[in-house]
């Protein structure tokens, strides 16, 4: 497992035990977090200008060396 899906995973956690127990409800907020954590949570800290995907209109490039 990643190390930004573990976080994840762990975010969701806490969030999903903090509304449950806000909104009286920690069995639906648990879930919902656990669920939701890993895809909304692993995107924090991730840079997307950074990356770039190669493609039809940006190959990859080659060094010549």
């Amino acid at each position: 497992m990643e190390k930004s899906t573990e976080n994840g995973v762990a975010l969701g956690l806490v969030f999903g035990v903090a509304v449950g127990a806000a909104t009286d409800n920690i069995g639906l907020w648990l879930c919902l977090g656990i669920a939701l954590g890993p895809s909304v949570f692993s995107r924090i800290g991730s840079d997307p200008e950074g990356e770039e995907e190669s493609g039809p209109e940006n190959p990859p490039i080659e060094d010549e060396g």
